[in-house]
């Protein structure tokens, strides 16, 4: 899958969520059919629990407080936290450390890029790769287990340079698996059961974090549970896991 996705975008509410952590990012703005000169736009923002703190206007310097100013700032994080379909006109560009780095309409109509996505403060420092996936690993883990989901079913779709799987149904019961069938001849297939409930997802996630092999996750936006994985397997084969169709069962 290309860098370019259409939006899943990434989810880093749990950098924001529970703590009085600064971050900042800059950003420029650029809308064309608005002309050169109203058509760009350069900013420094500060977010602060979640939310747009300050702005800092790149071309006269004036900082404001007041989000409304620049709309674009508020969309930008809105993404940021945001992990699902919400922006559906949109598609993003993510840089190596999984933070996005451009966002730009499928219509063409402008285009924002996005850079120095850092921690600031007393212990200003940039986010790395490992503490950047885990913190958002943690956050979708909660909201999963919060969501105390135990019976349901969702379509299982692996593939990888020498191997392709088009599809496997399954169905789980009490927090295990309990069926897995070919989508399109309808039978029962043999596969390794332990790891197609979500719980074992989870933990193949978080040990592909833990060995730095992990390209790539997006998180269902209400569930938490992983809908897109990218990896390197031990042989160095890019290999991707998407998770869709999800539906809650009746106990």
């Amino acid at each position: 899958m290309m860098k370019i996705i259409t939006l899943f975008f990434i989810s880093i509410a749990s950098l924001f969520a529970s703590s009085s952590d600064i971050y900042s990012f800059k950003y420029e703005y650029h809308n064309p059919s608005l002309g050169p000169i109203d058509g760009s736009q350069k900013a420094l923002v500060t977010i602060k629990n979640g939310s747009v703190a300050s702005i800092v206007d790149l071309k006269s310097g004036r900082k404001y407080k007041d989000a409304k100013r620049f709309p674009i700032a508020t969309m930008i994080v809105t993404i940021l936290k945001d992990t699902n379909t919400k922006y559906k006109n949109y598609k993003v560009e993510f840089d190596k450390k999984g933070i996005p780095s451009k966002i730009e309409s499928k219509d063409g109509g402008f285009f924002i890029n996005v850079e120095d996505f850092k921690k600031v403060g007393s212990n200003a420092k940039s986010l790395d790769r490992k503490t950047f996936l885990s913190k958002r690993y943690e956050y979708n883990l909660k909201k999963w287990h919060k969501n105390k989901i135990k019976n349901y079913k969702y379509n299982y779709k692996f593939s990888s340079d020498k191997k392709h799987i088009d599809g496997i149904m399954v169905t789980v019961k009490n927090g295990k698996t309990v069926q897995a069938i070919d989508e399109f001849s309808r039978k029962n297939i043999k596969v390794n059961k332990s790891i197609l409930d979500i719980d074992r997802i989870f933990k193949v996630v978080k040990y592909l974090i833990d060995k730095r092999e992990l390209k790539e996750v997006t998180y269902d936006k209400l569930y938490g549970y992983p809908t897109y994985i990218k990896y390197n397997n031990k042989h160095n084969v890019q290999t991707s896991v998407v998770i869709s169709q999800f539906i809650k069962l009746a106990k």
